[in-house]
Parts: structure tokens; C-alpha cells; sequence
């Protein structure tokens, strides 16, 4: 049984969207060098992440990408959240404390509960540094909920 559980984590980190990450990157990108990262937190710091953000995060592991695109660099985040019964998984590209893009890379509820493309356009540019809102997402609630998390859970990554 501790072997079972020191091989999740393990199969977590090379599970999907580390090759789909290339092809799911804005045409901006495609030219950017990309260097693969994993955040893994410890016990007391996933802890520390949990108290923070006031919310439940299953896992310690998180999918760290640094692109180089000229003098420019972005951190990337792919975090994934369950919203009903299924997920939702998100790469957020992080450049000077805000959000320079957002991508919905794999939705799994049914499609009435997807976010619409121009709501999620309003995350671009977010300073997390200052306060910020969202509008409310009629018929999503909780897909709006969950965006918001991961969202929270990316600008947490970025500071420490």
C-alpha cells in the first residue's frame, strides 16, 4: 500500500497535457523556447497553500512550464479542478504578476456548464498583486467557482 502511494504522485506528473501542451498553446507561443517544471509541495507547505487560499487542493504536484519567447518570459500552470463530478483543467500563462493567457484545455461536464470563451477573456490581464473581480457566470456557477480556484491556486504558485 506505500508503494501505491508513492507511485500516484508519480503517475499524476506524466499524465495527459504534458505533450498536448504544445499543441493547446496560442499561436503567440509556438515559437517560444519551453522548459517542463513540477512544483511539488511538501505536507506542511500544501498545508500552508490550503489555509492561504481558504480552499481544498487535492494534490501537492503542479505542472510548471517556462517559456522563453525573446526577451519575454512566462510561467505557465496547468491545474485541473473538479467542478460537479468531472473536470476542468486550465494552462495559465503568468508574465509580470498578471495573466497574459488563459486556456481551457480539457472540460469534461457536460457542455451547458462550459464557460463561454469571452468570459474567460476578461481573466486576461488580472494583476494578482491588486484586487480584482469577476463577473458572475449565469447557468455556471460553479464552473466560475472552479476557474476562480485555479486562478488563485496560479498566483499563489507564482509567489512562492
Amino acid at each position: 500500500m506505500e508503494f501505491l502511494k508513492l507511485l500516484i504522485p508519480f503517475l499524476i506528473i506524466f499524465s495527459s497535457y504534458g505533450e498536448d501542451f504544445l499543441s493547446s498553446l496560442p499561436l503567440t507561443y509556438k515559437d517560444c523556447n519551453i522548459k517542463k517544471n513540477h512544483i511539488i509541495l511538501s505536507k506542511n507547505d500544501l498545508a500552508i497553500m490550503k489555509s492561504h487560499l481558504s480552499q481544498s487542493i487535492s494534490s501537492g504536484i503542479f505542472k510548471k512550464y517556462d517559456l522563453s519567447c525573446g526577451k519575454t518570459k512566462y510561467d505557465g500552470y496547468i491545474l485541473s479542478d473538479k467542478i460537479r463530478t468531472h473536470y476542468q483543467t486550465i494552462l495559465f500563462l503568468l508574465d509580470n504578476n498578471k495573466i497574459q493567457d488563459l486556456v481551457l484545455l480539457d472540460f469534461t461536464e457536460p457542455v451547458q456548464y462550459r464557460a463561454p470563451s469571452k468570459w474567460l477573456e476578461k481573466f486576461k490581464h488580472i494583476d494578482f498583486k491588486k484586487n480584482y473581480t469577476i463577473d458572475a457566470l449565469s447557468g455556471a456557477t460553479l464552473t466560475r467557482q472552479s476557474t476562480i480556484k485555479l486562478l488563485k491556486q496560479a498566483f499563489y504558485l507564482e509567489k512562492i
